[in-house]
Parts: structure tokens; C-alpha cells; sequence
């Protein structure tokens, strides 16, 4: 596998209906990736929606422990990334 390039951060707060869009969306690029989704406290079938996508090994899927909104929750996949370069994303991007 090539060296991973580009990290793509999408935080979600109830966005289960526009989540699996821009999850194959980012997994279209030609480019050596990884996706952290960052679960805000979501709602609705969030989790229901990420279960097919987890068995992909570019997929992170973490829940903040208390509701952090989207600036704070992009800050916190920022701190876990692992690729050279950061690209966010929106759930209903």
C-alpha cells in the first residue's frame, strides 16, 4: 500500500439520511486515504448506516462523549489524523 496521503475528516450530528453519500464520495478518490467520521451525539440510525463501512480498514468511526459541534469535532480528528494532508468533509457534503 502506498503511503497514506490524505486524511478526510467528516463530523456528523444526525446525519445517518446524507452519511453513506459522502463516505463513497471519499472512497471514489484515487489517492491512498483514511476517513475518521466523528459521531457529535447523533440521534438517529447514524450507527445503523456506518456498520456496512467498518469492515473498511480507511474508516475510523469515533462518538464524542459529549456534544462538541462541528468546529471542536474536526479539531479532534485533526489530532488523530495519520495522513500528510487534512481534507474535511461534511455528512451531507
Amino acid at each position: 500500500m502506498s503511503k497514506l496521503q490524505v486524511s478526510v475528516i467528516i463530523p456528523v450530528h444526525n446525519g445517518a439520511e446524507y452519511i453513506a453519500k459522502a463516505l463513497d464520495s471519499a472512497l471514489a478518490q484515487d489517492v491512498p486515504l483514511e476517513i475518521l467520521v466523528i459521531d457529535d451525539l447523533s440521534e438517529d440510525d447514524l450507527d445503523t448506516v456506518m456498520e456496512p463501512y467498518l469492515c473498511d480498514p480507511r474508516i475510523r468511526y469515533m462518538k464524542n462523549s459529549s456534544q462538541l459541534g462541528v468546529a471542536q469535532s474536526r479539531n479532534k480528528g485533526v489530532a488523530l489524523v495519520r495522513g500528510t494532508y487534512v481534507e474535511f468533509l461534511d455528512a451531507d457534503g
